[in-house]
């Protein structure tokens, strides 16, 4: 009986990970003025939450490398550094996320996140846009974590309508 049970859950293990889609997470370099670094791990945490609840393995990629991609030649599908690293690490699908600030520092907080969602085999743009602050809820009611974290989890969640 132990053995038909162990026997079952390690199969039950093995299939669910067949079937499990993996995800590489960009961010690009923000615009403007603000507290980047803060918001970029916040949005981050917000969209990998959202993937891993659905059961999906989402890896970031960071944003160093998006600094080669502004004079990279892009004249096809994935020929820019970030399309060749989810490629090579074996990802499914690629996000790539970046903030907008406003142009002067009096807000640290960003203004908008915009975001495209590709599904790499398939050399397809399956969803992209933006996400406003606004819609992640009001600032006088929530901490700038909270809130920049439900924005990324906007992100994640318009990005997966896409799949």
């Amino acid at each position: 009986m132990k053995k038909t049970a162990l026997s079952l859950l390690f199969l039950g293990i093995l299939l669910s990970s067949a079937y499990t889609e993996t995800v590489m997470l960009f961010s690009e370099e923000p615009t403007g003025i603000g507290n980047e670094r803060d918001s970029i791990i916040y949005i981050e945490d917000g969209i990998m939450d959202v993937f891993f609840s659905a059961g999906h393995i989402i890896f970031n990629g960071g944003y160093q490398q998006f600094e080669q991609e502004n004079t990279a030649a892009q004249s096809t599908f994935g020929d820019t550094p970030s399309f060749r690293i989810a490629k090579s690490g074996g990802a499914d699908y690629m996000l790539q996320v970046q903030l907008e600030f406003t142009q002067d520092d009096q807000d640290p907080l960003p203004v908008k996140a915009l975001y495209s969602f590709y599904h790499l085999n398939s050399e397809e743009k399956l969803a992209g846009g933006e996400v406003l602050l606004t819609e992640a809820g009001q600032r006088e009611e929530v901490e700038e974590e909270v809130l920049i974290r439900r924005m990324g989890r906007h992100v994640g969640t318009k990005a997966m309508e896409g799949m």
